[in-house]
């Protein structure tokens, strides 16, 4: 479509230089990649172009050293964007044309991706001689000489999550809001791998109250008070 080889060029200011006018001139071919955003983003921009609303430029890839008359195939250029599944495209062949600004494939893409479910737990030190508390919310380990129990503090689904994307424990400490009075000490899974399958997708954040020894307190000279 000429017509959208030319919004391209004009709204991206991507089109490649006009090459010289001798018999050595060659031309280059534009292949952009786009996703198609069908979902809630606050951060997408409007391009100002109704034939780019709704859309994100994810790349572009070029082919150099052509000449008008040679043809390149959409499809050969089709795949180089992970965890985006690709939806369509035109042309599928373009015939390289003399002028630039017509030699522009555009390719779409959806993007793949699930619901990771992240669980919260406050990890605390339980007596062994004590009664094992009765809680269905609350697992009890033997991690070493020490028995643990895991309280489950809550869960949340985190969607749109992309697909092959690798989130560590740490990073989504790091995105959640600070738990009152607790510190975070860590996660199992260390990590989880976005799985098209959201029932693969669970990862555990644990926390604990933070317990100050004897030897962690700073005594102070200067006065009685300090």
């Amino acid at each position: 479509m000429p017509v959208m080889a030319g919004v391209l060029a004009l709204a991206l200011a991507a089109a490649p230089l006009p090459a010289m006018a001798d018999e050595e001139a060659t031309q280059t071919v534009t292949i952009y990649h786009f996703e198609l955003v069908h979902y809630d983003d606050p951060t997408l921009e409007d391009w100002g172009v109704p034939e780019l609303t709704g859309t994100r430029l994810l790349g572009t890839t070029t082919v150099e050293g052509l000449k008008p008359g040679d043809v390149v195939k959409a499809w050969d250029h089709v795949g180089t964007n992970p965890g985006y599944a690709f939806f369509d495209g035109w042309p599928r062949e373009l015939t390289v044309s003399e002028d630039p600004s017509k030699n522009a494939i555009r390719l779409n893409y959806f993007r793949q991706s699930s619901d990771v479910t992240v669980n919260y737990y406050e990890a605390s030190l339980l007596d062994a001689t004590a009664s094992m508390p009765l809680y269905s919310h609350t697992v009890v380990e033997t991690i070493g000489d020490h028995t643990v129990g895991f309280t489950k503090m809550g869960s949340e689904v985190r969607s749109n999550e992309l697909f092959a994307d690798v989130l560590t424990g740490d990073e989504l400490a790091e995105a959640t809001e600070p738990v009152d009075g607790l510190a975070y000490v860590g996660s199992y899974p260390e990590d989880v791998f976005v799985n098209m399958d959201s029932s693969k997708n669970e990862i555990n954040l644990v926390y604990t109250r933070p317990v100050v020894r004897p030897d962690e307190i700073e005594v102070g000279t200067e006065s009685a008070d300090t």
